[in-house]
């Protein structure tokens, strides 16, 4: 008699990021800036979208800043996956509201064993919601073949203004578990 045990493993499911509603400060996320004029980032309590805190990305009124959040994923479930960031402004004044600009990207980056950049999904906007409102901004691909790593990216550029992104409820889900993400978004005003 031969006993044989197996063991499948189940694709995760739910949310694959830790503390992506910043309730726990910034755990599991790390501060990336590759620009020469690095923003700031920290944790807002008075203007959250959900619970009690999200990420505040700020930048200076230098010519350019830049920052970014990131949190690399476990494995990941087989086929599509999305990726939501509900956004909105900070209390922040623009210096120069004639000449600033901003843009804001959440991004799935796929690389290789050797951490090579395989492919990535990226979703833009260069505005932000009015003050006090957030809205999603969400990103939905594929992972291509040979990935070994991944990370959902947060990103927040301004140039010649101060202004805050306030990130919160920040997702990363199984594209047939999209419905859960649908139910709780806000009702358009109108």
């Amino acid at each position: 008699f031969d006993i044989v045990a197996s063991a499948t493993m189940a694709a995760p499911s739910g949310n694959l990021l830790v503390n992506g509603g910043f309730e726990d400060g910034l755990r599991g996320w790390a501060t990336a800036c590759a620009e020469l004029r690095c923003g700031e980032v920290h944790v807002d309590s008075l203007t959250p979208h959900a619970g009690t805190q999200a990420a505040a990305l700020t930048s200076t009124e230098e010519q350019w800043t830049a920052v970014r959040l990131r949190q690399q994923l476990p494995t990941l479930p087989g086929g599509p996956i999305v990726m939501v960031a509900w956004v909105g402004a900070g209390e922040d004044t623009w210096s120069d509201p004639a000449a600033a600009a901003l843009e804001v990207q959440v991004e799935l980056r796929f690389e290789d064993a050797a951490q090579a950049l395989l492919g990535r999904c990226v979703a833009t906007r260069t505005d932000l919601p009015s003050s006090g409102k957030f809205e999603p901004l969400r990103v939905s691909c594929t992972p291509p073949p040979g990935v070994r790593r991944t990370w959902a990216v947060v990103h927040f550029a301004c140039i010649r203004g101060r202004a805050t992104l306030l990130a919160d409820e920040v997702s990363v889900i199984a594209a047939d578990e999209v419905s859960v993400i649908a139910a709780d978004e806000e009702p358009e005003d109108g």
